[in-house]
């Protein structure tokens, strides 16, 4: 799975499970009021069943869920290990 293929997957679930939509990959989505504690548990388990990882909580922080950019490269590192 590409980059653009991650983006589009973890944004359609975002808007889906938020019912609004995310104006650009690269959003701030804590800022912006997107992700709070309960959304960002629902993503790691989304991204854990669909990208076939494990999200590692040790060196996932807010930084790792501070966008959808930022999101995907955090998955391509995930995936590598």
């Amino acid at each position: 799975m590409d980059k653009e293929m991650i983006k589009s997957a973890i944004k359609q679930f975002l808007e889906r499970e938020l019912k609004r939509e995310i104006p650009s990959t690269s959003t701030n989505l804590i800022n912006a009021g997107f992700l709070d504690s309960f959304t960002i548990i629902k993503l790691i388990t989304f991204v854990e069943s669909n990208f076939n990882l494990t999200v590692d909580i040790d060196s996932a922080n807010e930084d790792s869920f501070s966008s959808i950019d930022t999101l995907t490269e955090q998955i391509i590192i995930w995936k590598e290990k």
